[in-house]
Formats: structure tokens, sequence, C-alpha cells
């Protein structure tokens, strides 16, 4: 089992994402946040670069940047966790290869449950 998984957060919301990166530290320190932005564009050059284990991504960006980000990726080596205010976005998330989605905003408590998923899709 791995210590941690290097993170990146995707949203946005500038309050959504601070929140976020300071739950991740107080409530689940088996996330670390190696990186964060507010747009696709940037997202896709930080994970070339990064190579992040987990990709926390806002649904709600504009247009289809957030499904467009994915496919751009399709033999992807990071587990994404998709977010937006509503459950309208999930399914599209999930068939794009998310292994889980939440409502915004996120909750501290939720990230245990999350990290569950992504350790045990590493298992598999």
């Amino acid at each position: 089992m791995k210590a941690k998984y290097s993170t990146l957060i995707v949203e946005q919301q500038y309050t959504a994402l601070e929140q976020l990166r300071k739950s991740m530290g107080l409530k689940c320190p088996g996330l670390e946040v190696v990186a964060a932005t507010r747009t696709a564009s940037e997202a896709h050059s930080l994970i070339l670069e990064m190579k992040p284990e987990v990709v926390f991504l806002d649904f709600s960006l504009p247009g289809n940047e957030a499904l467009d980000l994915i496919e751009c990726f399709p033999e992807r080596n990071f587990s994404v966790i998709g977010m937006a205010e509503s459950t309208e976005m999930k399914i599209k998330a999930l068939k794009a290869g998310a292994i889980d989605f939440v409502i915004k905003p996120v909750l501290g408590d939720q990230l245990p449950d999350i990290l569950g998923k992504i350790l045990y899709r590493d298992w598999e």
C-alpha cells in the first residue's frame, strides 16, 4: 500500500480549490496535493509534467473541457475523481473513466472513502 498519492486538483472556483486542498491536508494525508489549477489547458500541461496519480477534476468547467481533458489521455496512469455541483455530469464522468464522482463542495469527511476506492483500484 502506498503512503501517499500525488494529487492534482482541477477546480475553476478559487475558494473551492483552496478548501479542497486544505481538507486533503487535514483529513486525508494519503492524498498529497502536488499541483492545483483552475483551467483544463494548464491541467493538461501539469499532468504531462507532474504525472499525478490522482486528478480531482471539476466537471463544471466551461463547455466540455473536463471530458476533452480526459480524452487527451486514453492510456491513463492516473485515477480521475469527478466533481460538480449536481449529478448532471455524473454519468458522463463515469463513462469517461472516473472512478468516483462527488458533489461539490467536497467535504473532508468524503476523502477517506475516495482514497479507499483508489487503493482498491490499485490492488485489483
